[in-house]
């Protein structure tokens, strides 16, 4: 048995004056276009590289990464003029560095500034941007990563200085964190993975985990798995989805959900993250295998600032039903595949893998438990939920009917107010394009949380009812 655990090396805080930058606002052109994204990437080499403070603040959104990890976010409705800082420990390495960063101009004028600030041995370093960094205006995959190649960049085209340049002018001091995580996760180990009490679980993929919340079967098998352990479990499962967040762009970019799913479970500061992909990447087959798993260690780097423990969930196969729908074993073939592939990534990166693929394999579903084959009805999910729960975490787990309605049912109404609250049906005008219209209303999402709050200390009584 090994002790396994990951320290968080990126914590958000607030210490130099704005007045020290020589900082310049940069832009992918001289002319931002209304709702374009522009990329920004810089290279730089250190020979003993030190703690460092990064300052980033854009107009109107940016995504920054150090060494082709992500480091913070800022969405399009927070304040530009009030720059975010970060402490780097261990980030930097000896020899090549790199920053890139994301940003998307909601209207008007649009630019990014940063300013990195570091020592190499005794000498003090400052790295900011200037005309010298590389810029783009369209999308290049592994723009981010610290061995990005092709071609593309241009230089950036700069405004100002910061402070000197018009119509961003003197820029506030930082007086807030960017969404700080000051936890250390750690976590045994052995076999089987176990959740611990105070865990915040994230469950992240496409249909088959979205519309688990709906039955309230799923976290009712991991409840009932751990009866003496209070944690709670958050869905933000999106149908069809895929790791590069295919489904999320909603009036955007891919791209774009991609980097607000990011800074969403960032949030939400989860101990421990569900990943169940590749229903939809399989498709692909073989010829899209070294993409899906490029897509997917990407996807964990990028999920590794949370410092949680990660369980990478394989696929399900297809249920083959009586003509005329089609036989699914060439599908099934291919998740086989797949499945085999995560197995091998998750030993490689030393993080726990639930085998969904063999476990349902094993299991005999038929027409009760799903109308086309690829989506589960309640009865599927009576034995998926068990399947899931063997899988991931070892033993053997109890049918979800054997629980409590009113459990059952505290969960699937918590699962609801959380789906509405992140999801809300009218997100165009609370926080899109059109929240000039109603986006004082955007408040009222607001009111969610004591509901939601209410409704885990109904589930903790419950559960804790039910050991009695």
């Amino acid at each position: 048995m090994t002790i396994s655990f990951r320290c968080l090396a990126i914590t958000a805080v607030c210490l130099i004056s704005t007045s020290s930058f020589a900082a310049d606002w940069i832009w992918s052109s001289s002319k931002p276009q209304h709702g374009e994204t522009a990329w920004f990437r810089h290279e730089f080499n250190l020979e003993k590289p030190g703690e460092a403070t990064l300052t980033i603040t854009a107009d109107n959104s940016y995504a920054v990464y150090v060494n082709g990890g992500l480091v913070g976010m800022q969405r399009l409705t927070e304040d530009w003029a009030e720059p975010d800082q970060y402490i780097l420990n261990r980030a930097l390495r000896s020899g090549k560095n790199s920053i890139a960063v994301r940003s998307i101009n909601d209207e008007g004028a649009a630019a990014v500034m940063v300013s990195l600030k570091t020592k190499d041995g005794d000498q003090e370093v400052l790295i900011e941007t200037g005309a010298h960094w590389k810029a783009r205006g369209n999308l290049q995959p592994k723009w981010s990563a610290l061995d990005a190649h092709g071609g593309g960049w241009g230089n950036a085209h700069s405004f100002g200085e910061v402070g000197r340049t018009e119509p961003w002018g003197t820029l506030k001091p930082a007086s807030k964190p960017a969404s700080p995580i000051e936890f250390q996760q750690f976590r045994e180990r052995g076999t089987p993975f176990e959740l611990l009490d105070g865990d915040r679980v994230v469950l992240l993929g496409g249909t088959f985990i979205e519309r688990a919340q709906r039955y309230g079967l799923l976290e009712a098998a991991l409840q009932t798995r751990f009866p003496d352990r209070k944690f709670t479990v958050r869905n933000l499962a999106w149908s069809a989805d895929t790791v590069w967040a295919d489904s999320r762009g909603i009036f955007d970019t891919p791209e774009v959900g991609y980097a607000q799913m990011v800074e969403q479970i960032r949030e939400l500061q989860p101990t421990v993250i569900m990943l169940n992909y590749g229903a939809n990447e399989a498709f692909a087959g073989q010829a899209g295998l070294e993409r899906f798993l490029a897509g997917y260690r990407q996807l964990m780097d990028d999920l590794s600032v949370t410092g949680a423990s990660m369980i990478v969930v394989s696929p399900h196969p297809l249920t083959k039903l009586p003509k005329p729908l089609p036989d699914p074993a060439r599908q099934n073939e291919r998740l086989r595949e797949y499945s085999r592939a995560l197995a091998i990534m998750a030993e490689e990166r030393g993080v726990a893998f639930a085998d969904l693929y063999a476990a349902t394999a094993k299991s005999k579903l038929g027409p009760d438990h799903t109308d086309d084959g690829l989506h589960f009805n309640e009865a599927g999910y009576q034995v998926m939920a068990r399947n899931l729960v063997e899988a991931a975490f070892g033993g053997s787990a109890s049918l979800p009917s054997s629980v409590k309605p009113e459990l059952r049912e505290a969960i699937v109404r918590k699962n609801e107010l959380y789906f509405h609250s992140w999801r809300p049906q009218n997100i165009t005008y609370l926080f899109l394009f059109r929240k000039h219209e109603q986006g004082n209303n955007a408040k009222e999402v607001e009111a969610f949380r004591p509901l939601i709050d209410d409704l885990e200390a109904r589930i903790a009584s419950l559960k804790k009812s039910a050991e009695k």
